[in-house]
């Protein structure tokens, strides 16, 4: 245990804190006109990897948390398909 909590828990709170401060930091980069590929790519790996890892905790029904999760990985797909695609456009 890591402060009074499982390793799960630690890593998956983890992963949403560095999802929120990637976001953070690309919502500055775009408010001030200066996108930055490497912070938005961080910002949707931890926020998937965040979403993923919240479906290892145990459960004995589906809750509407586990619906929240879902789409979120959904849309979170969908965002990793189109910065995996954009290279290819680019040199296209």
């Amino acid at each position: 245990m890591i402060f009074g909590m499982t390793i799960l828990t630690f890593v998956h709170v983890l992963l949403s804190l560095l999802g929120i401060l990637a976001g953070l930091v690309v919502m500055f980069g775009l408010l001030t006109s200066r996108p930055s590929k490497g912070w938005t790519a961080a910002f949707i790996w931890t926020t998937v990897a965040t979403s993923a890892s919240g479906f290892l905790f145990p459960f004995h029904r589906f809750l509407p948390s586990h619906a929240v999760g879902i789409l979120s990985l959904l849309v979170d797909d969908c965002d990793l398909r189109v910065i995996w695609q954009a290279p290819h456009r680019v040199l296209a």
